[in-house]
């Protein structure tokens, strides 16, 4: 059984994953960032960032919202996107859909890509 801090870090790695100059420089900022803060509710949670100094490379305002994390004991999918906000990583938001509430602990679970487990990169960081 995992807690929701695992599935936070799980997340990012999986959001984070790809060969795009993009993602390759994402990489580099997560590997210098500290969660800031985690507010969760019934529908979802937010995790805020703080990217340290070193983090030098900027990107444009944009969010990655492609991944979702399938839990058997939930009817739909849980959302996840990442913000990046005045060039840096800035919040991870996970949404329910419909009755679910998001779970504190997850068993049997996967992510997966939006448009049949595929990546569209141009759609997908805008």
């Amino acid at each position: 059984m995992k807690t929701l801090n695992e599935i936070i870090n799980e997340s990012m790695e999986y959001i984070l994953f790809g060969e795009t100059d993009e993602l390759k420089n994402l990489r580099l900022q997560y590997l210098h960032s500290s969660i800031k803060s985690v507010e969760k509710n019934d529908v979802g949670c937010f995790v805020e960032y703080k990217v340290s100094n070193d983090a030098t490379i900027k990107m444009k305002n944009c969010y990655i919202g492609d991944v979702f994390l399938y839990c058997e004991h939930l009817e739909s999918p849980i959302g996840i996107i990442l913000f990046i906000e005045n060039g840096f990583i800035n919040t991870l938001e996970f949404y329910t859909y419909g009755d679910d509430i998001m779970p504190d602990e997850y068993e049997n679970y996967k992510f997966s890509y939006g448009n049949d487990n595929v990546r569209d990169y141009s759609s997908y960081i805008s």
